[in-house]
């Protein structure tokens, strides 16, 4: 049941690629908190969707609205409880991404939920896709494969020369389910 939980989770908080980074900003922030321009100019992100994330984290008890900094048009953003609670977590992902120089796939929807479900030992295709029910089929071998091209996965095909195949970690692969699965036990 943990499992479920720790999935639905991860595929809430990286429906949005910017949102693990801006947590991760407003963690290292001397103040804990940030101006939308700053955080638009530091993080690269595109204005729309920096708001679009930053909406998100709002709605999800994580990022809120300074109530004390002036200007509406020029809001600040501050980590709430919650928010504090996950920045540890945020900026491990974040740094591990760094490091494995895969921040564009680290980031995306289903890399880390995906990762974890191969941590927690679904190895094939049907398997995975059940330990993640709102995967579709095409999602599932799109990320697989872009999950291969980045040495995190490995594929073994079976050598009966049938299309069974399982799936495993490779070393980026555990290294960034680690640090998903703290991402996970922080959001509990």
């Amino acid at each position: 049941m943990a499992f479920e939980h720790d999935i639905e989770k991860l595929v809430l908080i990286f429906r949005r690629r910017w949102n693990i980074p801006i947590v991760d900003a407003l963690h290292r922030a001397p103040l804990k908190g940030a101006r939308f321009v700053v955080l638009a100019n530091q993080l690269g992100a595109p204005r729309e969707s920096l708001a679009t994330s930053l909406d998100a984290l709002v709605q999800a008890g994580i990022v809120s609205r300074n109530p004390g900094y002036g200007h509406p048009l020029r809001p600040e953003y501050i980590l709430t409880d919650f928010g504090l609670a996950l920045g540890p977590a945020a900026a491990r992902y974040v740094r591990v991404a760094s490091e494995l120089h895969a921040a564009k796939v680290a980031y995306r929807k289903w890399s880390a939920p995906l990762v974890t479900a191969l941590a927690h030992g679904f190895t094939r295709f049907n398997e995975i896709q059940r330990g993640l029910p709102a995967i579709t089929p095409r999602s599932l071998t799109l990320s697989l494969r872009l999950l291969e091209s980045e040495e995190w996965v490995v594929r073994d095909a079976d050598s009966t020369g049938s299309s069974r195949a399982t799936y495993r970690l490779d070393r980026g692969g555990l290294r960034i389910a680690r640090a998903a699965e703290a991402l996970a036990t922080a959001l509990r």
